[in-house]
């Protein structure tokens, strides 16, 4: 189904997360203390960052936006992703959908050829023709609104992440996250926005609990903890 990976990417598990912004004065001071706790992803290449490219799907009611705005404890959101800048270029591809449940967070993926994602952006994929072996895809498929999935958002930004084996802990801090209509039909004129007004994320991704190490650096720096989508965000900025 899926392209020849030359990395092993975790396909399922479940986590709760956490989110603050970072002022832009404190970013190093946080790099530093995290580097020194934690191990560095393998992918920051000596705390240099790497790319997250997403295009979402929605239904042309964004069914999945109006359920994360209004409150629904219940949800989901199918996106594709990939790890290179240039979409059209990515080494890897992935089919994913992330759903929550009340302060828990799922998230499953399968890997995808660049021909798959293609057809699947052009329109060309019936999800109800897919093997029932493809579990990911039958978790599409059972949202029973496959009929009407269209790309909506691209979402482009850098990240650099951090992790402890021993608490099953990882941080990642996002920087210059963008918003991009994934076709320029979709907005002719406009390019990208910026969200988030720049401003860093930092979040916490954790089995059981946060670390006190990580908890110190919420405290010194009165840090708070904010419900934030990059989804929705992009939306708001994208069709008002």
């Amino acid at each position: 189904m899926g392209s020849n990976n030359k990395d092993n990417y975790k396909l399922e598990f479940s986590r709760h997360e956490h989110k603050y912004y970072v002022p832009r004065h404190i970013e190093n001071e946080l790099l530093k203390h995290f580097s020194e706790r934690c191990y560095e992803d393998k992918y920051n290449k000596g705390l240099k960052t790497y790319t997250v490219n997403s295009i979402y799907m929605d239904t042309p009611e964004f069914t999945f936006y109006r359920d994360k705005i209004d409150g629904y404890p219940h949800r989901s959101k199918v996106r594709l992703r990939t790890y290179s800048r240039d979409f059209d270029k990515g080494d890897n591809y992935f089919l994913e959908i992330k759903s929550k449940t009340y302060d828990k967070m799922y998230k499953e993926r399968t890997p995808l050829s660049r021909k798959m994602v293609k057809d699947i952006l052009d329109g060309k994929i019936n999800f109800m023709d897919i093997p029932k072996s493809e579990k990911v895809f039958q978790r599409v498929r059972n949202m029973n609104l496959v009929a009407w999935l269209k790309p909506v958002s691209k979402v482009i930004y850098d990240r650099i992440s951090f992790y402890d084996r021993l608490d099953d802990f990882k941080i990642s801090f996002d920087f210059d996250t963008t918003s991009y209509h994934p076709k320029s039909e979709l907005a002719p004129g406009q390019n990208f926005s910026s969200i988030f007004n720049m401003n860093t994320i930092m979040e916490f991704k954790f089995q059981n609990e946060v670390p006190r190490y990580a908890l110190d650096v919420v405290k010194k720096h009165s840090l708070q903890r904010t419900a934030i989508s990059k989804y929705c965000s992009s939306i708001d900025l994208l069709y008002n």
